[in-house]
């Protein structure tokens, strides 16, 4: 669904999907739109709202949206794994498995638990990065959003979500 204006007190900054991008670069260049919302002295092209998306080999797929001009980083590493997932084939045995309802909650603050003691949240807010997790019914994920220390703060993300502890 797109939406061409401000709606009540709703405003809609992104393209709901990707073939409203060429409506939604049209409206956010449109002065009377975002003046008020102090955007109206950037200008929005299609070239700057590129997607790239590649899967991987183990099967993960990698989304980066190119920003130029902005210093802000953000990166979200999710999993399909929510509070509705609570029972389990087992690969091995092919034996059904049941598990007790909000366990992805619990293990998504578990994941920031360090062999060594520290705390991954702790260390990504050291770095000045606003860090976080949330839960929803069907995905885990794990975010930061940072201008600086980008990459020491990736190293960080990928160490704890691929090695729990």
């Amino acid at each position: 669904m797109y939406y061409k204006k401000l709606i009540g007190k709703n405003i809609y900054l992104a393209p709901r999907t990707l073939e409203d991008a060429e409506k939604f670069a049209k409206w956010f260049n449109d002065f009377k739109t975002t003046d008020y919302i102090g955007m109206s002295a950037k200008i929005m092209t299609l070239e700057k709202e590129k997607e790239y998306i590649e899967k991987l080999d183990n099967g993960m797929t990698v989304i980066i949206i190119p920003k130029p001009n902005l210093d802000k980083k953000y990166i979200i590493w999710g999993t399909h794994f929510g509070s509705v997932d609570n029972r389990f084939i087992m690969p091995k045995t092919e034996k059904e498995v049941f598990i007790p309802d909000g366990v992805a909650h619990f293990l998504e603050h578990k994941m920031f638990e360090q062999p060594n003691g520290t705390n991954s949240l702790d260390t990504l807010m050291a770095l000045w990065l606003d860090a976080n997790a949330y839960t929803t019914n069907y995905h885990t994920a794990y975010l930061f959003e940072c201008t600086n220390n980008f990459y020491q703060g990736l190293d960080e993300l990928m160490d704890y979500v691929q090695h729990p502890y």
